[in-house]
């Protein structure tokens, strides 16, 4: 069962946000695209009913939502897009494009192939009206310690990341 924290008095368009687990921090990045009320939320270190434990996480992946809001209650667009790995900070960074149909979330502790080194990537993913798809390959770091995805921006048209 989701805590809801009623935001309704203080932004008309937000009626209320969710923290999904014990201990979650969603909201570690945010984007809002005002033409349609559509709010991407990146949570680096969501736990989702996860254990915490001596500052690691244990049995979960960082984890993405797009939620948009109607004038009514909000609602979440689409699957929750998970991490590749548990502690990548998938969620780090995320954009989305202008109509809100396709999004970029950067893992800057990745470590793509290997097994450290914090590279960091970066995924496209586009809705299809249902669920979100990924598009093409992971867009991954060259060289240890890059931490790539720890900033990401998607043009409006979606074409274009950096």
């Amino acid at each position: 069962m989701a805590n809801w924290l009623d935001l309704s008095n203080n932004a008309n368009c937000f009626e209320s946000m969710y923290v999904k687990g014990f201990v979650d921090i969603s909201g570690g990045s945010l984007q809002l695209r005002n033409a349609d009320n559509h709010l991407l939320v990146g949570g680096d270190a969501s736990f989702n009913g996860g254990v915490y434990l001596g500052g690691k996480k244990l049995g979960d992946t960082d984890v993405v939502e797009s939620i948009t809001f109607t004038g009514g209650p909000s609602y979440q667009i689409g699957q929750d897009i998970d991490g590749e790995a548990k502690d990548d900070q998938s969620g780090i960074s995320v954009s989305i494009n202008g109509d809100g149909t396709i999004v970029a979330i950067g893992a800057r502790y990745n470590d793509g192939t290997a097994t450290s080194g914090n590279y960091g990537h970066t995924r496209i993913y586009q809705y299809d009206g249902t669920v979100w798809n990924q598009l093409g390959q992971d867009i991954d770091s060259e060289a240890s310690g890059d931490q790539s995805g720890s900033s990401v921006s998607l043009n409006s048209d979606g074409t274009i990341v950096a």
